[in-house]
């Protein structure tokens, strides 16, 4: 169990006032951060660890959809300034140099599409998506509808889908 958050991209820099960003130092980041949390005498302690990343990175983006679990984070979709993205990105950490030496990097792996370029469904470019990651326990056989539509957005027996958000 590891008690920790990834957290992946976003912008840094100026900062919101009445709804407006302020200040010319903005960027789009992708870098990826983890927020360790302990309980230590009674009193919950947070300590943030930027993450070593080896090989190539995603793009940097904003307003996108990143599930972890395991281990392991999903990244999906997001935009950088009118750019919207509709890929799909995998990190997980260096399992062989962590087992031999305990060096704590991470590796980016973009996932490709199962099906050829313009068939099956495939989401659009979006941003601002929503998700959710936590799943009721299963229906009892006779009433789980897993084959069933589902909206936008909800997560069914663990699996994570994304939905709603808006394309630039």
């Amino acid at each position: 169990d590891d008690d920790s958050a990834l957290v992946f991209g976003g912008i840094a820099g100026g900062h919101f006032y009445n709804g407006v960003v302020v200040g010319d130092t903005q960027r789009v980041t992708n870098d990826v951060w983890r927020l360790l949390l302990s309980d230590g005498a009674g009193d919950l302690d947070a300590v943030w660890q930027r993450v070593a990343i080896r090989g190539p990175s995603p793009p940097p983006r904003f307003d996108h959809t990143a599930v972890r679990f395991a281990q392991s984070m999903l990244v999906y979709g997001g935009c950088a300034g009118l750019d919207a993205y509709a890929d799909v990105w995998l990190l997980q950490p260096s399992g062989y140099l962590r087992a031999m030496w305990g060096v704590d990097y991470y590796v980016w792996t973009q996932l490709k599409r199962s099906t050829p370029a313009g068939t099956g469904i495939f989401p659009p470019p979006e941003a601002d998506d929503a998700n959710a990651t936590a799943a009721p326990p299963p229906l009892p056989p006779a009433l789980d509808v897993q084959d069933g539509p589902r909206p936008p957005g909800t997560t069914v027996h663990g699996q994570q889908h994304p939905g709603g958000g808006w394309a630039p």
